[in-house]
């Protein structure tokens, strides 16, 4: 008794003789699919959302962010770590300034980044985010220009072309307890969609000089953003330049300004997955349920097959295929209907805004399919399936074949 008789004696009786498939087989083969459904959105939805966010970080701030401490003086810096840093690319340097965005009657707290206008676009990957206008910072009307994220442009109805004032506190002492107003006139030049809710309602960019000559500070920057060939290696080169450099300069990479929340979603994934994992653990005994109906069924097929000189493990076999079998058809169903239900959320995404920026920091998910989490899915349904056929099939297989002829 061979393998292939064995499958095909399992297929036989799948249909129990039939054209069509039992409804208990239905049942089951439905339940293992919704359970593989529900693993493959949420794994999607989680693995997605963890990607476009590391992407969206590294688009609008590079990999990492260099200063050092105890200076005013920052043009060294990049050349101090350099040799620290392994795959390179580019690198620009930038101001921060804390300022007050004054528009039609309304006024808001945000952040103005002074970037060289040529070294900027090396380093930061916001073309594809453009919204509307240009992403420079030339003259227009007279007045140096600036590039604001849509969710300012929202708040304050701004449009490309309009004018904006900001305001920053200047330092009147040498201590810097006292401060003084100043007031500047700026043009919008373009509107971009950063994709992270704190940067699309704060963030303001314009040139480096005139951010400098703005805040009276001079020719100093307030760091460098990097850019490196992996978003993996600005991590461990963060962690070289923070041990070698025995605390004299401060780096942040683009994980650890998010770190609570990539830390999150690492944690609900792997929750998520055990929760609904459940599902298909439910579905599994309706399989075992399935296959116990099956072999009471064919008690008197069992012992014909015993008193013809099938052993005990041709049996098991028979009944381990039909479970097996049933099994993968739901997994594979649970496939595709997990990868509609995948595409289903991206149109409610895009066409009714499901995701809410407040409290998601992103304003659009980007699914993500990854191969590890499909084997996973399969591979633990599967485990879960062929162990949830042994206790029918032993049940078969240790059948009396004097017992089973009392079966009709």
């Amino acid at each position: 008794m061979n393998l292939v008789f064995a499958a095909r004696l399992a297929f036989k009786y799948i249909y129990h003789g039939k054209r069509r498939l039992p409804l208990t087989t239905v049942l089951a083969i439905v339940g293992m699919a919704i359970g593989v459904a529900s693993l493959i959105v949420a794994m999607a939805v989680i693995s997605g959302f963890e990607s476009t966010l590391q992407k969206t970080v590294v688009d609008i701030s590079g990999h990492m962010m260099i200063l050092k401490r105890g200076t005013a003086d920052q043009s060294t810096a990049l050349q101090e770590v350099k040799p620290l840093m392994h795959g390179f690319r580019a690198a620009t340097p930038f101001v921060f300034l804390e300022a007050v965005l004054a528009d039609k009657g309304q006024v808001s707290g945000v952040g103005i980044e002074g970037l060289d206008s040529i070294e900027m676009s090396k380093v930061l990957q916001l073309e594809k985010r453009l919204k509307d206008g240009e992403l420079t910072f030339v003259e227009k009307k007279g007045l140096p220009g600036v590039v604001i994220g849509q969710g300012i442009a929202a708040q304050f109805d701004i449009s490309v072309g309009d004018v904006v004032r900001l305001v920053i506190p200047i330092s009147k002492g040498i201590g810097g307890s006292d401060f003084r107003p100043k007031m500047k006139k700026f043009v919008v030049n373009g509107i971009v969609a950063f994709g992270h809710h704190e940067f699309d309602s704060r963030y303001i960019m314009m040139d480096l000089k005139r951010s400098q000559t703005f805040a009276d500070i001079g020719d100093r920057i307030t760091g460098y953003k990097v850019l490196l060939e992996d978003d993996q290696e600005a991590i461990h080169s963060a962690m070289r330049i923070a041990n070698h450099a025995e605390g004299s300069f401060y780096v942040h990479d683009w994980r650890q300004g998010n770190r609570n929340l990539f830390e999150a979603v690492g944690l609900e994934k792997m929750i998520i997955f055990y929760v609904l994992l459940i599902i298909v653990v439910v579905a599994c005994f309706n399989i075992s349920g399935t296959l116990f109906i099956s072999v009471v069924r064919r008690f008197k097929d069992i012992s014909i097959l015993k008193a013809m000189g099938a052993d005990s493990w041709f049996i098991l076999k028979v009944f381990t295929i039909q479970g097996l079998v049933i099994g993968a058809i739901g997994a594979l169903l649970g496939v595709v209907l997990g990868l509609a239900a995948c595409y289903g959320f991206l149109y409610l995404q895009d066409a009714y805004g499901v995701i809410s920026s407040e409290v998601y920091k992103l304003e659009k998910i980007e699914l993500n399919f990854r191969a590890l989490d499909f084997v996973m899915i399969f591979g633990a349904s599967m485990l879960i399936c062929f162990l949830a056929t042994l206790a029918p099939a032993l049940r078969g297989a240790r059948l009396n074949p004097v017992e089973g002829m009392h079966y009709k």
